[in-house]
């Protein structure tokens, strides 16, 4: 099999350099290729008065937040429930100090992969676990470039930057009182009787901050492991103090809300984004219904105070869904989000990726993305989307069946969303993978895959993991080996994306693939094989 791939390698490389000299349409800028386990970029700081489209621009121009990540965390600290499902911490009953039973059984029931890399799936993930049952909270700490150090020395995490004041939002671990307590700058968001919070981004309006995320509290059911969330939004003031904490009711407006708190599924839900838009608020996440099962949501305010729920509706058949939710929304109205299916589309239980393109609208309604890289059945993930409409994420770039056998490879992406003349972008009129838009040939991109996109700021910058390859990888192809395939030879990076201005459409070269339809070659231990273990690293791939 070796002998096979070197030669579609060699041929894949025969081609492409036919093709003439590569020129990136981004320059990829790694925070420390040197730093030991692996790095994630996790968020950019905001830059409101460049345009690096058009303008010139450096790695100077954003910083960069990064999370080290030693080992998966297993129940992601960034999620109000496991596997964001109303069962979800059923699932971790079934771990111990010795057995690793729910994550199995989650792989089992909702990826479907092979039985024995479902057992690597659930193997990697209890690692991760463990050190949490273990009181171990060192697995998740995060800075700033340019020497910012939020302090913080047990699991923690960020999910936005803020430029100038240092106003960070996230969530840390706070020994064994909060699993999760969330942050804004230096205040901490919390109330009596919470066992967890989560913030995930905020807004400045006039004298008056507001702030989204989730607060969770132990359930009146038996199970002592139960938790219920609910969306909540938090009024500071300009000097950072809390105001109001206004927790948002389940449901939607004319539908019954999640009441039963004594059935095992457990109603959830979380804000995640705001935007003013006119004289009105709106958030965006998700909600529960009667039956706690998650739905996409769009939370709205006259006041800042009072907030109501409306769901969005869904193309398909709602049954199939196992959880469907709004990550992220812009001035231009326009939210992102996911959504999970617990019956296979394509060979996969997917998780694709939607859009609303009217958050204002009385009954909002979901498009899903489709065509070119989004095909029917791909598994996403939404980062961000910025007021040009440039929208970032991660995206499955194999598409092989998932159903009984492996799952598929990853890699970060970008598309331009509604009214493309907001973007200066040379690729706004189409989506792409970010390795066909870092393609410089055998330079210095050559040493990176991008992994996963997570923010991307107005003046265009994005922050991404990639995959480091050092000296380069063996092809300019975009599923190229490193250094022959030797396990271990790849590792995990924090890294920028910077736009090259005095680059067009006509300098895009799409990689070529060395193994489009190879069987990936199993060799030794689960952790060896990477793509495997990478699938949930900042989040059960939000599956």
């Amino acid at each position: 099999m070796r002998s096979n791939v070197l030669k579609v390698s060699a041929l894949a490389a025969t081609i492409a350099a036919s093709f003439g000299a590569h020129a990136a349409v981004y320059t990829i800028v790694p925070h420390n290729t040197a730093a030991s386990g692996t790095t994630h970029g996790v968020a950019i700081t905001p830059n409101n008065t460049d345009n690096c489209w058009t303008g010139s621009c450096s790695a100077a121009t954003a910083d960069l937040a990064v999370e080290t990540r030693p080992k998966l965390a297993g129940f992601s600290y960034r999620e109000e429930v496991p596997f964001i499902i109303n069962t979800g911490y059923d699932y971790l009953e079934d771990v111990t100090a010795t057995q690793y039973d729910g994550f199995k059984n989650y792989c089992d029931v909702y990826l479907r992969y092979q039985s024995d890399l479902c057992d690597s799936w659930a193997r990697e993930r209890w690692n991760g676990y463990k050190k949490e049952l273990a009181d171990d909270f060192t697995n998740s700490l995060v800075f700033v470039e340019n020497g910012v150090d939020l302090g913080y020395s047990e699991n923690a995490i960020v999910n936005e930057l803020d430029d100038g004041a240092g106003k960070y939002v996230g969530n840390r671990r706070n020994g064994t009182t909060n699993r999760n307590l969330a942050y804004y700058g230096s205040t901490d968001l919390t109330a009596t009787g919470l066992s967890s919070t989560h913030a995930w981004r905020s807004l400045v309006d006039g004298s008056d901050i507001y702030v989204v995320g989730s607060v969770t509290k132990n359930s009146a059911h038996n199970q002592p492991s139960d938790k219920i969330s609910q969306a909540v939004v938090w009024k500071l003031t300009s000097a950072g103090a809390i105001s109001e904490t206004n927790v948002i009711p389940w449901g939607a407006e004319g539908e019954s809300a999640a009441s039963d708190e004594n059935k095992r599924e457990k109603p959830h839900a979380s804000a995640r984004d705001i935007v003013k838009i006119g004289a009105e608020f709106y958030a965006v996440g998700y909600n529960s219904d009667v039956d706690e099962k998650p739905f996409a949501s769009v939370f709205n305010s006259t006041d800042g105070t009072t907030w109501k729920t409306r769901r969005v509706s869904f193309p398909r058949d709602e049954d199939a869904l196992t959880n469907y939710y709004l990550q992220a929304v812009n001035d231009n109205k326009i939210a992102v989000g996911t959504y999970k299916l617990n019956e296979s589309l394509n060979g996969a239980y997917a998780n694709g990726l939607f859009y609303v393109a009217d958050v204002t609208a009385t009954s909002p309604s979901s498009t899903n993305l489709t065509g070119g890289i989004f095909f029917e059945g791909a598994n996403g993930k939404v980062g961000n989307i910025n007021n040009k409409n440039e929208l970032v994420g991660q995206v499955d770039y194999e598409t092989h069946a998932e159903n009984n056998g492996k799952p598929r490879a990853q890699r970060g992406f970008i598309t331009v969303l509604g009214d493309k003349s907001l973007s200066s972008a040379p690729f706004k009129n189409t989506a792409y993978l970010l390795d066909d838009l870092t393609n410089d040939g055998s330079g210095a991109n050559n040493a990176y895959r991008v992994y996963d996109a997570t923010d991307i700021n107005e003046a265009g910058v994005i922050s991404a993991t990639a995959y480091y390859c050092a000296g380069g990888y063996d092809t300019e192809a975009v599923d190229s080996t490193c250094n022959g395939g030797q396990p271990g030879a790849e590792k995990l990076v924090a890294v920028k994306l910077v736009p090259d201005s005095t680059k067009t459409a006509a300098d895009i070269t799409p990689r070529p693939r060395d193994r489009v339809n190879a069987t990936v070659e199993r060799q030794g231990a689960s952790l060896g094989w990477l793509a495997l273990g990478l699938l949930g690293l900042l989040g059960f791939r939000r599956k």
